[in-house]
């Protein structure tokens, strides 16, 4: 996708919008790209209101893959600003209010490289498959962290939306099944 922003609106694959009804926390400056990503479909969202939407984050991962460790730690922190950000205009959106959930995760871990290969992820780098996910919403039991006992897998996130909007999701491949420890 090509953005084009300015001070006065944005556009993207034929999107276009000439003004910003909705405002985002500060940016870093390490994370351009992200505050374009994140502004946008935060815009996006607030005009359209749709069901789903799915907002992929970059820069993270290009500063871990870089070794920037200040700029990571940057990046990820103004990300959290952001999740709270969506999350304060969700719940004052009579649409969205009480009846919105965030999924937020990640493709891959870290693993446990040590400092000298932390950067890295993949098949060599033990515990690299391992990633975090939080989910936050009307229909999820407030359980803290789930780091005991059960595992649960990327692989069971498309099965665990579906189940939210109430379908069933299949495909064509093995997949996993719905995390019904995040629903009530």
């Amino acid at each position: 996708m090509n953005f084009k922003c300015s001070n006065t609106g944005a556009s993207c694959g034929g999107v276009n919008y000439e003004t910003w009804e909705t405002s985002c926390p500060p940016p870093d400056p390490w994370a351009m790209v992200d505050t374009i990503t994140y502004h946008f479909a935060k815009e996006y969202i607030h005009r359209n209101h749709p069901r789903f939407a799915f907002i992929g984050f970059d820069e993270t991962d290009h500063y871990g893959h870089e070794g920037q460790y200040d700029a990571y730690l940057a990046t990820a922190n103004m990300l959290d600003n952001y999740m709270k950000d969506l999350w304060d205009m969700i719940q004052t959106d009579p649409q969205y209010k009480d009846k919105t959930t965030l999924i937020i995760t990640c493709d891959h871990g870290r693993g446990h490289a040590g400092k000298t290969f932390w950067h890295h992820h993949g098949p060599l780098v033990r515990d690299a498959h391992q990633v975090w996910m939080a989910v936050i919403g009307p229909d999820t039991p407030a359980k803290g962290e789930l780091s005991k006992g059960k595992h649960y897998y990327t692989n069971q996130i498309a099965a665990t939306i579906a189940k939210f909007f109430g379908l069933n999701y299949t495909t064509d491949h093995s997949v996993g099944k719905a995390i019904d420890v995040v629903m009530q």
